[in-house]
């Protein structure tokens, strides 16, 4: 009994509910659709930012620990070691503590594009 009621009412939803449709021309597959196809075309691009990155290996070749600032970050090299560094261009590298050749504070290179995959010697 109950399903010979159900039948009619789910008929009645859908002619209820696809007359409002019908009557704009849009037809059944745009009925859930609540805005008009917009004709504007928006251009919505993002302007490219090359980000150019430079890999640089500073190899300490002296006999003492050495400590660089680049870009707020400390390293440690080990006396004769390296370290392999990626950072934007224009990146300073500064000297921590003393050096043979120089003091705490001291600029020892600015990563440039000509630098790339080169290796910078600190003593």
């Amino acid at each position: 009994m109950r399903s010979t009621r159900l039948l009619p009412a789910t008929l009645l939803v859908l002619i209820v509910c696809a007359a409002p449709a019908g009557a704009y021309g849009a037809g059944l597959k745009n009925i859930f659709r609540s805005h008009a196809k917009s004709t504007e075309v928006k251009d919505v691009r993002i302007p490219e930012v090359k980000d150019v990155r430079i890999t640089v290996q500073l190899s300490n070749k002296s006999g003492l620990v050495q400590q660089v600032k680049v870009s707020d970050r400390r390293y440690t090299l080990m006396p004769n070691g390296a370290l392999s560094i990626t950072a934007p261009e224009g990146t300073d590298v500064f000297a921590i503590d003393n050096g043979f050749k120089h003091r705490a504070g001291d600029k020892l290179c600015s990563f440039t594009p000509n630098m790339n995959l080169k290796t910078v010697v600190i003593h």
